[in-house]
This record gives C-alpha cells, sequence and structure tokens, in this order.
C-alpha cells in the first residue's frame, strides 16, 4: 500500500506536469498571436513606405533593410510591370532587372515585352493565397 508521503509526491508530479502543459500551450498561443500582430503592422509599414514612395519620398526604402522579394513577388498581378515592382520596393530600376532576370530564370515569369511579366504556373510555391495566409 502507497504511503501518503509517496501519495503527495505523485500528485505534485501530476500537477506539475499539468502546470508545465498549461504553460506550453499558453506560450505557443501567445507566438502564434505575437506573429500575427508583426505580419499586420509590417504590412502597414510597407503601406506607409509605399505611399512615401508615390510622393517622391525615396528614403525609406525598407525600415528592415532588406526586402523580401517572395513578398513582393505574391503582391504583385499576374501581369505586372517593372516599374510596379520598383514602386513596391523603392529599388533601382537596374535591381529590379537584376531580380526579374532572376525569377525569369526561375521559370516563375515571362517577359511579355521590354519591363512587362507574366507569372507562370511554376512559381516556386508563391502564390496570393499563400500571401495572405501568413
Amino acid at each position: 500500500m502507497a504511503t501518503p508521503n509517496v501519495s503527495r509526491q505523485t500528485a505534485r508530479a501530476k500537477q506539475l506536469r499539468r502546470i508545465r502543459a498549461q504553460e506550453a500551450k499558453l506560450r505557443h498561443d501567445k507566438v502564434r498571436l505575437l506573429r500575427t500582430e508583426l505580419a499586420t503592422l509590417r504590412e502597414r509599414v510597407r503601406l506607409v513606405e509605399r505611399e512615401l514612395r508615390q510622393l517622391g519620398e525615396h528614403e525609406p526604402v525598407s525600415s528592415a533593410g532588406r526586402i523580401r522579394w517572395d513578398e513582393v513577388f505574391a503582391q504583385l498581378d499576374d501581369t505586372f510591370t517593372a516599374r510596379q515592382m520598383a514602386e513596391l520596393t523603392g529599388v533601382p530600376a537596374s535591381h529590379v532587372g537584376t531580380v526579374a532576370h532572376t525569377w525569369r530564370s526561375k521559370g516563375w515569369i515571362t517577359a511579355r515585352e521590354r519591363g512587362v511579366y507574366r507569372k507562370t504556373s511554376r512559381q516556386g510555391g508563391h502564390s496570393k493565397a499563400k500571401a495572405r495566409s501568413s
């Protein structure tokens, strides 16, 4: 027969496991909420940066310092222009050309005419639905 001391230790161990499980769930929920909030804030920053660029203010290229070209790709329509890419990112035309060349090499886009591109069916797993869900 189990002694009262062993029973109390077992009960405490169960309670600690339950608390740890609750903590893990709370941490997971908090991370999910913070990631959602971060994505919302990043989108807002992109919109403000784009508006500033459209007003002729080219200083804030990207507040984070790096452009997420996969996100830019997801934001573009099926047919888009190099100018639209530049407006979304604020980078010079030469850099837009380099990125477009990379996308063409990967088979993600085809050139319709100079500076006009169309997305292909091989888009490297990038789609508007994916961009909206993240």
